[in-house]
C-alpha cells in the first residue's frame, strides 16, 4: 500500500514538473532562435558596436570597416569614436595569402598611417574573459590613409 502511495505521488507530482520542463526548455529554444543566425546572413557592424554589445553578435557572421593596427603583442580593429576597442583580429588563410594585406601591414601596422579595411568573418565574444575576437575570412575593401 505505501509503494502506491508513492507511485501514485510521483503521477500526481509528474505532469506539472513536465510542463515547467518543457516551457522552460520551449524558452530557451525560441530565445536561441532569436539570436541565431544561418550562415549566409552578413550583419554589419563597426568595431565600437562589437565592443558595446558584444554578446549581441556573437557567433554572427559580419562585414566589419575599421582602422587596423598590428603590434608586436597583435593584430587589433577598432573605429571612429572607439580608438582603445579591443577587438582583436585573427586571421583566416585568405589573409594570411594576401599579399596587399600583409605588406599593408608589415608598412603601416605600427605607423601614422592608418590601414582602413572591410572585413568579411565571424565575431566571438568570450563572456568569462572579456576577449573580442574578430575572424576574418576575407578582404573586401583594402585603404592606406597618409
Amino acid at each position: 500500500m505505501v509503494e502506491q502511495r508513492r507511485f501514485y505521488a510521483i503521477r500526481k507530482d509528474g505532469p506539472p514538473a513536465l510542463l515547467l520542463l518543457f516551457g522552460v526548455l520551449t524558452i530557451l529554444l525560441v530565445g536561441c532562435g532569436k539570436r541565431g543566425q544561418s550562415d549566409d546572413q552578413v550583419s554589419i557592424a563597426s568595431p565600437c558596436i562589437l565592443v558595446s554589445e558584444p554578446s549581441e553578435h556573437s557567433g554572427q557572421r559580419i562585414k566589419l570597416t575599421g582602422y587596423i593596427t598590428s603590434t608586436k603583442d597583435g593584430t587589433y580593429v577598432w573605429g571612429d569614436g572607439c580608438k582603445t576597442s579591443g577587438v582583436v583580429l585573427h586571421m583566416g588563410n585568405a589573409l594570411i595569402q594576401d599579399a596587399r594585406f600583409q605588406d599593408a601591414l608589415v608598412k603601416y601596422g605600427l605607423s601614422p598611417s592608418a590601414i582602413k579595411a572591410t572585413l568579411l568573418g565571424r565575431f566571438e565574444y568570450a563572456r568569462f574573459t572579456g576577449v573580442k575576437t574578430f575572424n576574418a575570412e576575407q578582404v573586401l575593401d583594402l585603404q592606406i590613409q597618409p
